[in-house]
């Protein structure tokens, strides 16, 4: 919306409605149960990142968990979808190859496991102008599954980064994605806490239902308000003119 605006678009026009969560398809699970089905490590602490074949933003995400493992933490980055060579080639650069799995992609018997298959899920969102103007749809996924999320307060996200966010919010930057990613590691409880809050999130604001029913009254608003459209009385002129 603030995108919109700064483009001359007048707010009293704008109707913000965010993407939901799919409640029923994504939901917390057991976490050994889903590292079991797509044949993860139980022990490792894992880091998630989904995409389908868009990965945006990945590189301090990477350089932070170098920084974690050279501090003894046993960290790892899980990525769903079909991965560029670019990215496998900045992984290899940096030595990660054994710490990074490409799941490649998944089909929606195994994909909703993938979050519940992580201990926190990470969205790299830097202020770009693509980003202040877009919904980062994985974030949905991600609180639905009842799951930690760090992430960078831009755009859309900004207003998930106060007392209640649903994880943490940090900077983009590898040393401030590092330190959030220890401070959960080191603190199972904030975990459950933040995951708990996270779900209740896309159950209470969240909902498609919910944003259905928005829609709705926004289209009910507009039909029964009846503003005399400009162009269209133009457009009526110049064919009654023909």
């Amino acid at each position: 919306a603030r995108r919109a605006v700064s483009l001359g678009v007048p707010e009293e026009s704008i109707h913000h409605i965010r993407n939901g969560s799919d409640l029923t398809t994504f939901n917390p699970r057991p976490i050994n149960e889903a590292r079991g089905r797509l044949g993860l490590p139980k022990e490792r602490y894992l880091l998630g990142y989904a995409a389908q074949d868009t990965f945006f933003d990945l590189e301090p995400v990477l350089d932070a968990i170098k920084t974690n493992l050279d501090a003894g933490i046993d960290a790892g980055l899980v990525l769903s979808g079909n991965a560029p060579k670019g990215l496998r080639k900045s992984v290899d650069r940096r030595g990660l190859s054994d710490r990074v799995t490409f799941l490649g992609y998944l089909d929606w018997r195994d994909y909703p496991y993938f979050q519940s298959a992580c201990d926190v899920l990470v969205v790299p969102f830097p202020e770009t102008v693509y980003n202040v103007g877009r919904w980062p749809g994985k974030f949905g996924e991600y609180v639905a599954a009842g799951r930690p999320v760090v992430f960078n307060p831009v755009g859309d996200l900004e207003e998930f980064a106060g007392p209640d966010a649903p994880g943490i919010a940090c900077d983009f930057s590898a040393d401030s994605f590092a330190e959030a990613f220890a401070m959960l590691h080191g603190d199972t409880s904030l975990r459950e806490e933040l995951g708990a809050r996270a779900r209740r999130l896309a159950c209470d604001e969240m909902d498609w239902e919910r944003s259905i029913d928005h829609f709705e009254a926004v289209y009910d608003g507009l039909i029964n308000k009846r503003v005399p459209c400009e162009l269209c009385e133009r457009s009526k002129k110049t064919v009654g003119g023909v």
